[in-house]
């Protein structure tokens, strides 16, 4: 039997329902880094295990930023998001989002996406009656007249414990789409994964579909990540296998048309690599599909027991759409001589722009696309880019910058500190592209 990607189903949370309070505009607290070489977000109230930064979305002028650690009124770890306006080259903390009644534990802010004036979170551990604790939600908030309300809250009605449904969400425009990675399949599968697809109709949300490929797989955690622009769906399966290359990965994607998703393609690496879980990160944009495989191996084939006393981790497969078929195009690595200890963990693509970081040795890669070749840039190597292992860095492109969430950085422990020190309070670092 070949071995599969196990990630347990019992987690030890309290879950509880969380809902919405918005408050008034605060001054954002940004600072130089240490080296001077970027600004540093955090929110004004910032704590010790807020891990704010756990998950960051960017559209246009607008920046929301999750701190899933944020302990509430009676609610240890009930989560927070928070909205950052741009002004100039300046991020400044307008509104944040609160669970309302706050329940302990409940995951709110582990996955968020922002399209023009709406926006969600997911809450993936959160309780809901009859389908128990972990069953998780979304909520939809959406600004109107200046002031972010909420507007819908979203659980899967055949939800079960520890679905995880939000653990991954996309949206464009009045359609949304919501990851439950540990879904069970119809026949007792453990965690195949589903993914239900909504869209808006005035202040409402219907559910739309409901996909769950039926070669799906026990482990294979489908809808782990997706990524969506209206016509086309992708999600991933970091844990599907391919023949002899056990969970290497791969990505579903679908096309709407009329009111149905239709499967148009399954993606793969040109040469699956075992373990190597494609699809771990997903982003998207005018026909061109960036999929990181987060553990494929960059040195070639793995040798055994690499997992375990390191290496150079996470490969990034550029798929483009030509003559309507989704077809892979190229494999992109770090640079070679910057690889020592690296697994890379964040990605994004906006326009003809790329970039992608890591933990461990290395920093931030970036390149462009020139006469339909992606060229290397420099890398960016801040200071505060060597942290230690296991640290998830969240990626996004917002025209000139680089955002980069660090959730379990500690604030104020720098040698010209003079606040108390915030043990992974966590920040969202600011870097300009040039």
């Amino acid at each position: 039997m070949q071995k599969k990607w196990v990630i347990p189903k019992i987690i030890p949370s309290v879950i509880i329902l969380l809902i919405l309070s918005s408050l008034t505009a605060h001054p954002t607290q940004s600072q130089g880094t240490e080296d001077g070489e970027a600004l540093s977000l955090h929110q004004q109230e910032a704590a010790a295990f807020d891990n704010f930064g756990s998950a960051i979305a960017v559209s246009s002028d607008t920046l929301l930023v999750c701190a899933p650690g944020t302990n509430l009124e009676g609610a240890h770890n009930g989560g927070a998001a928070f909205i950052f306006q741009r002004q100039d080259s300046d991020w400044v903390e307008t509104t944040r989002l609160l669970p309302d009644p706050p329940q302990a534990g409940s995951g709110f802010g582990h996955a968020v996406g922002i399209d023009g004036e709406t926006a969600v979170v997911g809450a993936r551990y959160e309780f809901n009656p009859g389908n128990g604790n972990g069953s998780g939600a979304v909520y939809v908030f959406k600004q109107e007249n200046g002031a972010w309300q909420l507007q819908a809250r979203l659980a899967a009605s055949d939800g079960a414990p520890f679905d995880l449904f939000g653990d991954a969400v996309a949206l464009h425009g009045d359609i949304l789409a919501v990851g439950a990675r540990a879904a069970d399949g119809l026949n007792g599968e453990r965690s195949t994964g589903a993914v239900y697809l909504y869209q808006r109709e005035g202040d409402n949300w219907y559910l739309q579909a409901r996909l769950s490929p039926d070669d799906l797989a026990a482990e294979d955690h489908f809808g782990q990540a997706l990524a969506l622009d209206g016509q086309y769906l992708f999600a991933s399966a970091p844990g599907r296998d391919n023949p002899g290359s056990p969970n290497s990965g791969m990505v579903y994607a679908y096309r709407l048309q009329g009111d149905e998703w239709n499967t148009a393609a399954k993606l793969t690496a040109a040469a699956p690599q075992a373990e190597a879980q494609l699809g771990s990160v997903l982003s998207l944009e005018n026909g061109t599909l960036v999929a990181m495989a987060s553990q494929e191996y960059q040195q070639g084939e793995m040798p055994p027991g690499a997992p375990m006393w390191g290496g150079d981790f996470g490969a990034v497969h550029i798929f483009e759409l030509q003559d309507g078929k989704w077809e892979w195009q190229n494999r992109i690595l770090p640079p070679a001589e910057e690889q020592y200890g690296l697994q890379l963990k964040g990605l994004d693509l906006s326009g003809e722009r790329l970039a992608m970081s890591g933990v461990g040795q290395g920093g931030t890669y970036r390149y462009e696309k020139v006469s339909g070749e992606w060229v290397q840039l420099p890398t960016l190597i801040p200071e505060f880019l060597s942290i230690t292992w296991g640290i998830v860095i969240q990626l996004q492109l917002s025209e000139d910058q680089i955002l980069l969430g660090h959730r379990f950085y500690d604030v104020n422990t720098g040698p010209y500190s003079t606040g108390e020190p915030l043990l992974s309070a966590g920040v969202v670092f600011v870097l300009d592209w040039e």
